[in-house]
């Protein structure tokens, strides 16, 4: 539980701060 909600903010605070390309590479995968 706490490593999802670590991964979820880390994706979220690395897609604002590098416009979300790596992050929604690997976040945002269906």
């Amino acid at each position: 539980m706490n490593n999802g909600e670590k991964k979820m903010e880390n994706a979220l605070r690395w897609g604002m701060i590098g416009g979300g390309r790596t992050s929604q590479v690997g976040y945002k995968t269906p």
